[in-house]
Formats: structure tokens, C-alpha cells, sequence
């Protein structure tokens, strides 16, 4: 004779799941998520550090212009980069961390905030902004974070061509 589950078991799988329904969405904001990862580096504000991160305000919308630069928008996340660039006349030698171990909506919501926060993107230009589906395009393409660098120069060159 097998044994039914009472009344209480199913009430509480039954309150689990209404349970993780409920909050399957609250993922955290792109703010709440820089605040913690990159506004260390980057400063609350995304003014940056001089010599240490650049600043992202007013810095990156141009890259929303090529497929390159949105590319490098993607894989930077994921990949983080590392080498020598210049930002504003200021040149910085490190390493920008990866964050691939982040969702890939959580990273374009970051992109996202950045990007409407800090750079003053458009409507039009928010179509452009990479998407979760455009960040496992680039985790999925694999790169490190030398080649983000590479795709970074590829971006700029793209950028001056237009």
C-alpha cells in the first residue's frame, strides 16, 4: 500500500512555488549592481579614477554606433580586459575584471544603466544597447580580456569611420 502525501506536504510545495514565482523576478537593477561592482573602480558617479578606471560618463555611447563597438560593449563584461588604453587624453594600465559569473540580463541591465545614466542615450540609441540575447552571443563566442582590448581599437577605428 503506498502512502498519499497529506494536506500540509502539498500546502507547502504549493506555498514554495507561489513563493518563487513571486520573486523569480526581482532580479537586481543594473544601479543596484554597479553600485556594488564596478562604482569601486569607477566611482558612484562614473566619473572614474585618473589612471586607475576611466571614467564612463559621456565615454562609451559612440560604441552603440558599430557592430563593433556594441561587440566590445558585450564581450567587456564577460571577459573584462586588460592592457593599455586611453579615455580622454588619460592613458590606464590595468586590468578591468571580469563579471561573466553575472546573468546575462543582469549585464545589460548594468549596460543599460550606464548607458542612459551616465551617457544621456536617446530612445533610438536604447534599441542599440545590448541585450541579454547580444551578452550569450558574446559569452558563447568565447574571448579574453586581451582580445577585449582588441575589439575595443576594432571599435574606435569603426567609430572614426562613420
Amino acid at each position: 500500500m503506498t502512502r498519499m502525501p497529506s494536506r500540509t506536504a502539498f500546502a507547502t510545495i504549493a506555498l514554495l512555488l507561489v513563493h518563487h514565482a513571486a520573486f523569480a523576478g526581482d532580479a537586481p537593477s543594473g544601479a543596484a549592481i554597479f553600485a556594488e561592482k564596478c562604482a569601486p573602480c569607477h566611482q558612484p558617479d562614473g566619473t572614474g579614477a585618473p589612471g586607475v578606471a576611466p571614467p564612463l560618463v559621456g565615454t562609451i555611447k559612440d560604441y552603440l554606433k558599430s557592430g563593433a563597438g556594441r561587440q566590445y560593449l558585450s564581450q567587456l563584461l564577460v571577459t573584462g580586459m586588460m592592457g593599455t588604453i586611453t579615455s580622454q587624453g588619460v592613458k590606464y594600465q590595468g586590468v578591468m575584471p571580469p563579471f561573466g559569473s553575472l546573468s546575462d540580463d543582469v549585464l545589460s541591465s548594468v549596460l543599460h544603466y550606464v548607458l542612459t545614466d551616465f551617457n544621456q542615450a536617446t530612445p533610438s540609441d536604447q534599441t542599440l544597447i545590448p541585450s541579454a540575447k547580444d551578452i550569450a552571443h558574446a559569452r558563447l563566442a568565447g574571448g579574453t580580456a586581451a582580445s577585449a582590448r582588441q575589439l575595443r581599437i576594432k571599435a574606435k577605428v569603426a567609430a572614426h569611420e562613420k
